[in-house]
């Protein structure tokens, strides 16, 4: 069976499953397409890209961060096969179609995704149709930034779907899902690395069902729902300042939620702010404990060197600050502090309050 496998560079489900393809020994894809954009990362580079992990073990080290970044190449990966790798721009373009019609597949796999809608035309080219991974358990958690969602949402289980591609996006027929547990502590890296890790062996399994039934197409499930926008997520909020603002006054699970679902690979990036004596800071880690309930929405109820607990809304459990970032009016980004140094910094005492805007704006 012949196929074009898509995917986009440096995805942890699309690097997973097809290593995992290329692992079984006879699920070589006829050739692999890439977005144009990217291909210049260091990271695609066998000679350049361990200066680049390198650099980001330095950038790690003096942020204070996590070293959450996937670095591993689906292009190099298929250098190593000797797959040949197609870049385009676009998926839409007609010179990208007569393309594909020349390579004549049986099946496309979207191993995590492209960054476009795909054409009706496109759909139309293989025989056997066109088959997505998707990391949800659909028709639940359609659309983007799932991983995210799923986490600020405070769901317990995630997974993976593997679907027919329709015109819409997620609504397809569901050939196969694999579910896994979402725990308390995870990132929306570290779920994002459970799900691409089961992908590999579902597409495996999948991918012999459709040779079995070869010419014939595998029906799949179809999907309930499938026209509920509801059940739709867009891309994360980074430039909307409301939706990253924290508000004191949510319980500590749900703003512990958010801190977690926020978390980046790098702390040069934004993130959920506050503010403490009119200074804004991005809160990076945070956690939950048992509480008893005394005390103001925004007033700080316990402090040592390790945390620094926030009363929010809910009367059994405190929000405890574990890791923040000042934001820099010039914009250049400085390491992280612990929360002994934000107390030490800002003279911060049991009683203090921290708020969602500047006082002086008149918030809390």
């Amino acid at each position: 069976m012949n196929y074009l496998y898509v995917s986009r560079h440096f995805n942890r489900s699309g690097y997973y499953i097809l290593e995992h393809l290329l692992r079984s020994g006879r699920l070589f894809p006829r050739a692999i397409l890439l977005p144009a954009r990217g291909l210049s990362d260091p990271l695609n580079d066998k000679n350049k890209a361990g200066a680049e992990r390198e650099r980001y073990a330095r950038e790690v080290a003096y942020f204070g961060c996590r070293a959450l970044r996937f670095m591993k190449s689906i292009s190099l990966l298929a250098d190593e096969y000797n797959i040949p790798v197609i870049f385009r721009e676009s998926i839409k373009d007609d010179d990208t179609y007569m393309l594909l019609k020349s390579i004549g597949m049986d099946l496309i796999i979207l191993g995590g995704g492209w960054p476009e809608l795909i054409p009706r035309r496109v759909i139309d080219l293989p025989r056997l149709g066109i088959i997505n991974t998707h990391p949800s358990l659909l028709p639940e958690f359609r659309g983007t930034d799932v991983h995210r969602w799923q986490i600020c949402c405070g769901v317990n289980k995630s997974g993976i779907t593997i679907h027919y591609v329709d015109e819409k996006f997620d609504t397809g027929n569901i050939l196969g899902q694999l579910e896994v547990p979402i725990n308390s502590t995870d990132t929306p890296q570290e779920l994002a690395d459970k799900t691409g890790r089961v992908a590999g062996p579902l597409m495996e399994k999948i991918l012999t069902e459709i040779e079995v039934n070869a010419p014939n197409r595998v029906t799949g499930q179809v999907q309930a729902n499938r026209d509920d926008r509801s059940r739709y997520f867009s891309r994360w909020k980074w430039e909307n300042r409301d939706f990253l603002r924290i508000d004191w006054s949510q319980t500590a699970k749900k703003i512990n939620n958010f801190v977690r679902a926020c978390t980046q690979e790098s702390y040069k990036y934004n993130g959920p702010f506050f503010f403490v004596n009119n200074t804004e800071y991005i809160l990076r880690k945070s956690s939950l404990a048992k509480y008893n309930g005394r005390g103001n929405i925004g007033e700080i109820v316990n402090i040592n060197l390790e945390n620094i607990g926030i009363r929010c809304s809910d009367e059994d459990e405190v929000l405890l600050l574990t890791q923040v970032q000042q934001v820099m009016k010039n914009n250049n980004c400085v390491p992280a502090l612990s929360v002994g140094e934000l107390a030490n910094n800002e003279r911060l005492k049991v009683g203090d309050r921290v708020s969602s805007k500047p006082i002086s704006l008149g918030g809390t």
